[in-house]
């Protein structure tokens, strides 16, 4: 979608996922919900202004742009001065163990990464013969 917008060609799209976030519906496309809504949009899609398309784009998709959300972002993350939002309590008795044995698991591994700082990761092949594919293990030398 944002590809045809950067030329100037509006969208016709169904009303799912990120659509509605995406396109302006009679700005930068038409967002449809059947397909006789579809069919009309070829015509109403035909009308629109096709530069108007391309700066929509501009205004809310171009590097630049994106780039500066996201230091916003992080600038926002920052001035909280680190601190993490605590992890969602699951009601569970059944889950709380794994979620312990999974906080354990990334803190232990998290220090001994740090204590490598500077290792470089080697890749492995290997080769999987019952699904017939190979794929690349990362392991640490010390």
């Amino acid at each position: 979608m944002i590809e045809a917008m950067a030329t100037g060609t509006p969208v016709i799209a169904w009303r799912q996922g990120s659509v509605p976030e995406v396109i302006t519906d009679g700005v930068s496309g038409v967002i449809v919900s059947s397909l006789e809504e579809a069919i009309a949009a070829v015509q109403q899609v035909r009308g629109m202004d096709r530069q108007g398309v391309r700066n929509s784009f501009e205004t809310r998709f171009t590097g630049a742009r994106m780039a500066a959300d996201y230091r916003e972002a992080f600038e926002v993350l920052l001035s909280r001065g680190g601190h993490r939002s605590p992890l969602p309590q699951i009601a569970s008795p059944v889950l709380q163990p794994t979620l312990r044995q999974r906080d354990e698991t990334f803190g232990a591994l998290a220090n001994t990464q740090s204590q490598r700082a500077g290792a470089m990761p080697e890749r492995t092949p290997t080769c999987s013969k019952a699904a017939g594919r190979s794929s690349t293990r990362a392991s640490f030398r010390i």
